[in-house]
């Protein structure tokens, strides 16, 4: 079996619980709420809250799979009032890491150095959600099953907190995300198609749909400055 097929069983079988509440609850549209980044970027700065960002941050990066999806939301969308943070940029791993991804055969002796170019680049930016995505999958073919499953969690989380942000169904109940590569991850994980992309400015943002009528699926990425504090 080749390598694109067992991707998209060890997927199905680590995300068809999240995909199957998904899609259970599109009609009627599931319960959804767009971020508040105002109340985010107070909360996580408060050292007294259960939000505070270097805490959830260090519990994230450990593999905590006790971590809440609202836990991810204020860490997902926390991170862009955080030092360094960039909308326009990827780790710079991720060149190289592309001719593994776009494989349709990947070698048993590269799975260490696959491994560490993820790591590598989750250091730089721990949203580094197609990398992260990856990473489940070769631990997973490397018989590493415990941190496996726990680097799913972690991609599972950071992808219900975005599916908790809006349906996708319009411009204004889009998925929020943080990053514009977010979102072809996301359109991957619920198996929707990428052509006819139309953008649009709304408020402080870019709004990018993809598809047309019922097959729609919207995503807004905020614009506004975020400055660390």
């Amino acid at each position: 079996m080749g390598t694109r097929a067992i991707k998209s069983i060890i997927l199905t079988v680590l995300t068809l619980p999240i995909a199957m509440n998904l899609f259970a609850q599109q009609d009627p549209p599931h319960f959804f709420m767009a971020p508040d980044y105002d109340g985010i970027k107070q909360v996580i700065a408060d050292p007294d809250s259960e939000f505070y960002y270097p805490r959830l941050m260090e519990r994230m990066k450990q593999y905590d799979t006790t971590l809440t999806v609202a836990d991810y939301r204020a860490l997902y969308y926390g991170y862009r009032y955080q030092p360094g943070f960039s909308q326009f940029s990827m780790p710079e791993q991720d060149r190289e890491l592309l001719k593994y991804y776009n494989n349709s055969y990947l070698p048993k002796r590269k799975y260490d150095e696959i491994i560490k170019l993820i790591e590598q680049a989750l250091e730089k930016d721990p949203f580094y959600i197609r990398g992260l995505n990856f990473l489940g999958y070769v631990l997973h073919m490397k018989g590493e099953e415990p941190q496996a499953l726990k680097t799913a969690d972690r991609f599972n989380k950071v992808v219900q907190a975005i599916l908790s942000s809006g349906d996708g169904k319009t411009p204004e109940t889009s998925f929020h995300v943080i990053h514009a590569g977010h979102e072809y991850v996301v359109m991957n994980f619920l198996r929707k198609q990428y052509g006819n992309r139309k953008s649009s400015r709304i408020d402080k943002g870019m709004c990018d749909c993809f598809g047309q009528g019922r097959d729609q699926i919207c995503f807004y990425v905020s614009y506004e400055q975020t400055g660390a504090f």
